[in-house]
């Protein structure tokens, strides 16, 4: 059994017999049969270019390219449009040849050394992994946004979170003003100390000055700023965010309360939580540390 490709791509010794069968005149035997004779006839015609016979297509109007010419017509092609892809190469395909599949076009686009190496890598380089080996040596923060489930005038969540022990704090939030945010930083860091590392995204409520002089009653401290949502700087508190707002809505599904309570069971549920390589979190672990600055 012949695979589709197959019956539709002519090849060389098949073109050949085409034009003999062209050649033929009313009443003339063909060797291939009657039906084959009728075939040709119907579906080409022979065109005549200096001392060149060429088999066109009656319907395209296109010379036909034959099975072992594909590729070298369809890179002429792809040349003269100027790599230009898949689309604008077709277009020249059609307009000039006739015979050749769409399929056949898609296999030579992937072995085209030049589109190949114009191409962007999908896969990103590896980031550097964050090795932190005690309480509060990076502290990374974030807003959860809760405008979807109000309460009363809270609509935000301040996450803080510890990168090694993934101890969280989280604080109702009005607004998602940058000096609402250093109050709550500053009461933290009052009673827990102050991280060397304090990181969060480029968002106007961490990067304004506010934030920035916290730096100023901590000398020690250091304030870097990250791409919003970025899995290799800020996939920590970006984890956490997702799991706070899976309890939410189930703790909303289960009883309606006020978002002061619920961001201190949440926060108790995260000091139960177990990971992967830290196992189960406890308080002597966070408590008790001596602070980094």
């Amino acid at each position: 059994m012949k695979s589709k490709q197959e019956h539709f791509s002519i090849s060389t010794d098949k073109y050949n017999k085409i034009v003999q069968a062209l050649r033929l005149q009313r009443g003339e035997l063909c060797e291939d049969g009657p039906k084959f004779k009728m075939w040709c006839k119907k579906k080409f015609k022979l065109e005549h270019i200096g001392s060149m016979q060429i088999v066109y297509c009656t319907k395209a109007s296109c010379p036909v390219v034959t099975y072992e010419e594909m590729f070298e017509t369809i890179r002429k092609c792809h040349e003269k449009v100027g790599h230009s892809g898949r689309d604008k190469t077709w277009s020249e395909v059609r307009a000039n040849y006739a015979g050749i599949k769409h399929s056949v076009l898609d296999i030579f686009l992937k072995t085209c050394t030049a589109c190949t190496q114009r191409q962007p890598s999908k896969s990103p380089p590896a980031g550097r992994p964050m090795i932190n080996l005690e309480f509060l040596l990076r502290l990374q923060i974030d807003l959860v946004d809760m405008r979807s489930q109000p309460d009363g005038e809270f609509k935000w969540i301040l996450h803080a979170r510890d990168h090694f022990t993934k101890f969280s704090w989280l604080y109702p939030m009005k607004t998602k003003m940058a000096a609402e945010v250093a109050d709550h930083l500053i009461t933290q860091f009052c009673v827990f100390g102050s991280p060397r590392i304090m990181q969060s995204d480029n968002g106007k409520e961490f990067t304004a000055r506010v934030i920035n002089d916290l730096s100023l009653l901590w000398p020690g401290m250091v304030i870097i700023h990250g791409r919003p949502r970025h899995p290799e700087s800020q996939g920590c508190v970006e984890r956490g965010n997702e799991g706070y707002g899976g309890q939410a809505r189930q703790m909303d599904g289960d009883a309606r309360t006020r978002v002061e309570q619920r961001t201190e069971i949440h926060c108790t549920c995260y000091k139960h939580f177990r990971f992967k390589h830290h196992g189960e979190i406890t308080i002597s672990s966070c408590v008790w540390s001596t602070p980094s600055v």
